[in-house]
C-alpha cells in the first residue's frame, strides 16, 4: 500500500452491491457507539501517515462507554444530498465493517469509526443531523459552512463539477467515501514507483488526453510534442494545470511518499478498473490495448520474458493487504 499526502482530485467510483441492503444501519454503530465527546480536531487528517506529514484520524473517546476509537467525521453537504447518497455511503460502511470486523477493539485488531455531523443531544432518538452548509448561497453565490460542523469534517455531496463545495477544507465526494481507503490515508496502488513491472499504463488512453495536449499547445508553443506527452503522463502538476484525469496516475506523485509493502497488491481496492478514465470505454471493452490501466500476470504465468497484459476487473471489497495495512495504522487504542 501507499500512503497518501493531501488528497485532491477526481477518484473511482466503486460498484457495490447495495440492491439488498437496508438504510436501517447507523453510521454510528457499524464500528462502535457514537464516537462524538472529547476530540482532539486535525483539520485534512487523511495525509501521509509513514512519512510524518500528517497523523492518522485522531482518537475520540465516547463518553458513556470510554471507548476510544480514531472517527472518520463526515457530514452530507444538504438534505438533499444526504436523502440522495445515505443508503449507499450506509452499504460501504458495512462493506468496511465486515472486513474489518467489529465493533472496533483489541478483538478485531483496529480502531477505526464512522461518526456523522449531528447536534450531540445526549438522547440518541432526538439526535438531529447537522449539514455541512447552510441553506442557500451568499452574495457570491457561495455555499455557506455551518458553524455547527467542524471543518475537519469530510463532505459528502453528489458530484465533483463546479460547485464551490469542491474548494473547501477536508472536501470530499461520495465515490471517495465509498472508496475510504482514500479517507483512511492510502493512494492508489498503480502510483507505486514500481508501478512498470506489474502494470501497463497507456496514458494517451485516458479520456481527456488530446483536449489536454491542445491546451498545452496553445499555452505554450514552444513545448515539443515529446515534451508535452512526457509531462501530462509523469508530471502531476502540469497535468492538473491543463485539467487531464492522467494527474491522478503520475507515479510517486508529490515526490515523497513511500511504498509501505515490499508486494505491489494487484488486488488492493485502490486498484482502478481497466475502463476506469478510458478515452473511449467502446474501444477498451474491444481492443485492451485502448484501456489506460492493464495488469500482467504473475511471474509463473509469463512466457519467458514476455508479458502479455490482462484486463483488471472493478475491485468489489478490500484485499487482505488492505485490511492489513489499516489494522497496522489504525491499531486498537487503550
Amino acid at each position: 500500500m501507499r500512503l497518501l499526502l493531501p488528497f485532491y482530485g477526481l477518484l473511482t467510483t466503486l460498484p457495490l452491491a447495495v440492491n439488498a441492503f437496508k438504510c436501517s444501519t447507523s453510521s454510528d454503530t457499524i464500528m462502535t457507539h457514537n464516537a462524538s465527546s472529547i476530540e482532539r480536531l486535525q483539520a485534512r487528517s487523511a495525509s501521509a501517515i509513514k512519512t510524518r506529514f500528517a497523523m492518522p484520524w485522531p482518537v475520540v473517546t465516547n463518553t458513556k462507554t470510554k471507548t476510544r476509537t480514531r472517527a472518520v467525521k463526515y457530514c452530507y453537504g444538504d438534505e438533499y444530498t444526504r436523502n440522495l447518497l445515505d443508503c449507499k455511503v450506509q452499504a460501504a460502511f458495512t462493506m468496511w465493517a465486515e472486513r474489518l470486523g467489529y465493533p472496533a477493539g483489541p478483538e478485531t485488531g483496529h480502531s477505526l469509526s464512522w461518526d456523522e455531523a449531528d447536534d450531540k443531544n445526549e438522547d440518541p432518538k432526538k439526535r438531529k443531523h447537522e449539514y455541512c452548509f447552510l441553506p442557500g448561497l451568499d452574495e457570491n453565490g457561495e455555499a455557506v459552512w455551518s458553524d455547527k460542523v467542524a471543518k475537519d469534517h469530510l463532505i459528502i455531496i453528489e458530484s465533483l463539477g463546479t460547485s464551490s463545495w469542491s474548494t473547501q477544507v477536508s472536501s470530499l465526494i461520495l465515490n471517495s467515501l465509498i472508496n475510504k481507503n482514500v479517507v483512511f490515508g492510502m493512494v492508489h496502488e498503480f502510483t507505486r514507483n514500481d508501478r512498470d513491472e506489474y502494470v501497463l499504463y497507456t496514458c494517451s488512453n485516458i479520456k481527456g488526453y488530446s483536449d489536454a495536449v491542445a491546451k498545452a499547445k496553445a499555452a505554450e508553443p514552444t513545448l515539443s510534442d515529446d515534451h508535452i506527452h512526457d509531462s501530462l503522463c509523469n508530471n502531476k502538476d502540469f497535468a492538473v494545470k491543463y485539467s487531464f484525469l492522467g494527474s491522478q496516475y503520475v507515479k510517486n506523485q508529490d515526490g515523497r511518499v513511500g511504498d509501505d509493502s515490499p508486494k505491489f497488491d494487484v488486488d488492493s481496492i485502490m486498484m482502478y478498473s481497466s475502463w476506469g478514465f478510458a478515452n473511449d470505454e467502446d474501444a477498451c471493452d474491444k481492443d485492451k490495448m485502448k484501456c489506460p490501466l492493464l495488469k500482467y500476470p504473475p511471474p509463473e504465468y509469463q512466457f519467458g520474458d514476455v508479458k502479455i497484459p490482462e484486463m483488471i476487473e472493478d475491485p468489489e471489497s478490500p484485499s487482505a493487504g488492505d485490511i492489513a495495512w489499516l489494522k497496522q495504522y489504525y491499531p486498537p487504542e487503550h
